[in-house]
């Protein structure tokens, strides 16, 4: 949206038939609307349900957190310009508050856990000595240094369901060109062992005083550890340096994450309909946990042939 020819509210969508997605929903942990201000966002929500309700479009915004700016804007506009929504949890986004360094997070935290970091960094050295964390980004995030993680993650892929996201060459070429502009926060953390081969890493960013971890790997029989272990603790000496005091785990619920997390929030997938008798109907399968979206044109017709065959029963009926 614009006002004097400066954009003042932006939310990147791509449109599938009559369907509007966010851009990226394939990708990214969650997305937002960006704005100069509140009004600004309040105003381009109106505008867009107006839009949508014109061209008899509907939203389905897969990932959402219920922190962000839009999941509200949602509940209040939707309603207000004519549509329902159904919304369902995706999972948990667990975080907590950083130190002043690692060995005060260990020392304070619960005895199991501080144990269990322990044993992982005495592993690690075991395993690879003179092993090396090194913090990289802007011109050090290299199409090279991509393709080094990107055989790390896909070798480790197997204890996950689905491909490596880096088989996506698009998406590999996008973080570093993305790593160059200063404004993402773009970091890669890395453990190389002394021949320079490289064991484990951490790919996020910061945004303000919080960094999100976005993505992991590591080979586990060089490194003894997970990267939520072997990282953190280097991390949380470092990390506080930079002015970062949050640590966001983003979307999963793997149990490693809650040990250190103290709080958590949600991702939400929302789906909103413009009110009607059959988009209702809809939006009642998908809150009763049925998806019929492919086959709900299917469904509907078969219904009608059915009542029309009824109500030609009864007329012929009549006459006899």
């Amino acid at each position: 949206m614009k006002r004097n020819a400066q954009v003042v509210a932006l939310l990147p969508c791509y449109r599938n038939g009559s369907r509007l997605r966010l851009a990226g929903d394939a990708l990214c942990d969650f997305q937002d609307i960006i704005s100069l201000t509140q009004e600004d966002a309040e105003q381009f929500m109106i505008e867009l349900f107006s839009h949508a309700r014109k061209e008899n479009l509907h939203f389905h915004f897969h990932q959402l957190s219920n922190r962000g700016n839009l999941c509200p804007l949602i509940k209040i506009y939707a309603n207000s310009t004519g549509f329902d929504y159904y919304q369902k949890t995706i999972g948990p986004c667990p975080w907590f508050k950083l130190a002043e360094d690692g060995e005060t997070f260990l020392v304070a935290t619960k005895a199991k856990l501080r144990k269990r970091v322990r044993r992982a960094l005495r592993k690690l050295e075991e395993l690879a000595p003179e092993h090396k964390y090194s913090i990289l980004d802007h011109s050090q995030i290299t199409s090279s240094t991509i393709d080094d993680i990107a055989a790390l993650h896909k070798r480790n892929q197997h204890r996950k369901e689905g491909d490596s996201i880096f088989e996506n060459q698009s998406y590999r070429k996008f973080i570093p060109e993305a790593a160059q502009e200063p404004d993402t926060g773009i970091h890669i953390i890395e453990v190389r062992a002394k021949s320079g081969e490289l064991i484990a890493f951490d790919f996020g960013f910061h945004a303000d005083s919080r960094f999100y971890a976005y993505l992991g790997s590591c080979d586990e029989p060089s490194s003894g550890g997970s990267p939520c272990v072997c990282f953190l603790h280097w991390q949380m000496d470092k990390l506080p340096l930079m002015g970062i005091r949050d640590y966001d785990f983003l979307c999963g619920s793997e149990g490693c994450k809650f040990d250190y997390a103290e709080d958590h929030y949600k991702i939400l997938s929302v789906k909103i309909y413009s009110c009607g008798l059959i988009n209702s109907i809809k939006l009642m399968a998908y809150r009763n946990g049925r998806e019929i979206e492919g086959g709900f044109e299917t469904i509907l017709q078969a219904s009608h042939k059915r009542l029309a065959f009824a109500f030609r029963a009864k007329a012929s009926f009549k006459k006899h």
